[in-house]
């Protein structure tokens, strides 16, 4: 089936960048996935969970549980912001217009 081709010279930088993300991601799925969350999620992760462990001692009979809900209340919502507004910018070219997408669903 023929794809139908733009220039690239008069497509914006966000949407040339998910273009190029999206082809990698159907040639190689699994590496440009590792890719993507080695990159983005795995640093985050990884620094947000050494500090609950410095904020949050193993000997605090509540530690499991105030880890949980720290991490369901507060980093959770906030990447999914995170994700959600890239993801936004990257298919619409600006992020104010989140507010004007969210209200129209």
């Amino acid at each position: 089936m023929p794809a139908l081709s733009v220039p690239m010279r008069e497509t914006p930088i966000p949407f040339r960048l998910l273009q190029q993300y999206l082809f990698l991601l159907k040639k190689y799925p699994i590496l440009t996935k590792s890719v993507t969350r080695l990159l983005l999620t795995g640093p985050l992760s990884h620094f947000f969970y050494q500090l609950m462990e410095v904020w949050m001692p193993t000997t605090d009979p509540l530690c499991i549980v105030k880890r949980l809900l720290l991490d369901r209340l507060v980093f959770a919502p906030g990447f999914l912001f995170i994700f959600y507004l890239v993801m936004n910018t990257l298919e619409v070219g600006r992020p104010t217009s989140l507010r004007a997408r969210a209200g129209a669903s």
